[in-house]
């Protein structure tokens, strides 16, 4: 399984998967196309430990109950906190096993998909009722899945036969119980090992969800006959997951019966898992469109409210700098030793990239530069501001060749003093960025003078 360690944030999942047993875990976690080694923060009172990865391009948080937890309402606690966490959750998928009922033909190994599933419990004298009397049932969105994953296991067949082998083959340490079933004979107590994928068969339809425990087949049939003999398989979680758009998926290891055993559990996990995967990549794209959508409005708006602070400062330098060239006396040209004028408009030199990335120094003049009337790009923020503050800070230059103290704690920019007077070396730039010591003389103008302003 690739991993991949990267700057993923909780709002970046879409879809959680959540089982009660270990084993269920780690089947789960064996369908990743990737492993998420990131860290995480979650939310302080979150007790869930999770296995966060992505198949098929959706983003996957998965999380087991506590050891020695089951039931509805401990499945209630654990998709709380989970969308407390992810609050960009969509769908929760309930995987891992349940017990099949025999009179709705449902056998071991089988899996059952709910198009719906109720909540059952046992009431006085061990008569069955219901607390909720509304079924509960997936949304338009994963049923229109389901019908895409039933359509094509009806024409092309379940094809768990190669996933199985292919996924033994690259998790070679996986122990065997998960590809195929080690069982023994009631008779004899010989060893049987049963491994018949090609049969197993994918039912959809009702499934009871309670806190008891069933091993006894009359008190199966009895729940089944009270939910109107249309229950496929009876589990323990699914009637916690309320308010959100579920659906549960259960791979079939007992009969709920006096036989039952534990057999069947790691195989009933993975095929369940199998089936998991297989319907997410059947999942329609367009369910995360509106997130989508609302996401790219935050960023824009965002970024607009950082645009127009930026045009708000620069405005602002460029009223300041506008002011002090009104208040500054005229700067006379001056001559050089051949008797030729310098002017304070020629472009600056090709120097290195002072402003960082996106802000040519060529073409810029001198004095719009010590005018502060520059188009910036927008930098890291605090580095940034502290540009902007000495430029705010910056006095322009007089008359008589005044430095100007424009980058770095009163580091002058241009020398100051008579002509020929050579340019010192120019430290570290607002950004970080080292400007090297001036060219030697001889590059500008005649008599290898810098110009005086």
């Amino acid at each position: 399984m690739e991993t991949l360690n990267t700057d993923i944030c909780p709002n970046d999942y879409r879809v959680g998967w959540v089982c009660a047993l270990q084993k269920e875990r780690a089947a789960l976690s064996f369908m990743l196309d990737v492993r998420h080694t990131a860290d995480i923060p979650i939310t302080e009172h979150d007790t869930n430990n999770y296995t966060l990865g992505s198949i098929g391009g959706y983003n996957v948080a998965i999380t087991c109950l506590k050891t020695g937890s089951y039931g509805t309402n401990q499945m209630a606690i654990a998709v709380t906190h989970m969308k407390h966490t992810f609050p960009f959750i969509k769908h929760i998928f309930v995987v891992g096993i349940g017990a099949g009922i025999p009179a709705s033909n449902v056998r071991l190994g089988d899996v059952v998909i709910s198009e719906q599933w109720r909540q059952w419990d046992f009431g006085a004298e061990g008569s069955v009722y219901q607390p909720r009397s509304k079924p509960l049932e997936p949304s338009k969105v994963l049923a229109g899945a389901i019908q895409n994953l039933r359509t094509d296991i009806d024409m092309f067949g379940m094809k768990l036969a190669p996933q199985l082998k292919a996924l033994r083959s690259k998790y070679r340490k996986l122990p065997s119980n998960f590809f195929f079933v080690n069982t023994y004979d009631k008779v004899t107590g010989e060893k049987i090992t049963i491994n018949k994928p090609s049969k197993a068969k994918v039912h959809y339809g009702l499934i009871a969800s309670g806190n008891s425990v069933i091993k006894n087949a009359q008190k199966r049939d009895d729940i089944n006959k009270h939910l109107g003999n249309k229950v496929l398989c009876i589990e323990m979680e699914a009637a916690g997951v309320v308010e959100c758009d579920a659906v549960v998926i259960r791979g079939i290891c007992d009969l709920a019966d006096e036989q039952k055993n534990d057999d069947w559990q790691e195989y009933a996990a993975m095929v369940a898992a199998i089936c998991a995967r297989d319907l997410l990549k059947r999942l329609q794209s367009s369910f995360n469109s509106t997130i989508q959508v609302e996401e790219t409005r935050r960023l824009v708006a965002q970024d607009i409210d950082d645009i127009l602070q930026l045009s708000d400062k620069r405005s602002q330098i460029r009223i300041r700098a506008r002011n002090k060239r009104e208040t500054t006396p005229s700067v006379p040209k001056s001559e050089d030793s051949n008797g030729s004028h310098t002017t304070s408009n020629e472009p600056i030199p090709n120097l290195p990239n002072i402003f960082g990335s996106g802000i040519p120094n060529g073409g810029m003049n001198f004095g719009d530069n010590l005018g502060a009337g520059v188009i910036l790009q927008r930098q890291q923020g605090s580095e940034f501001d502290r540009f902007l503050n000495s430029i705010m800070q910056a006095q322009p230059l007089s008359p008589g060749g005044v430095s100007t103290p424009i980058y770095g704690s009163g580091s002058p920019y241009i020398s100051s003093g008579p002509m020929g007077a050579s340019l010192p070396s120019v430290p570290s730039g607002p950004v970080g960025a080292s400007i090297p010591s001036p060219p030697s003389p001889g590059n500008y103008g005649h008599g290898g003078s810098y110009r005086s302003y």
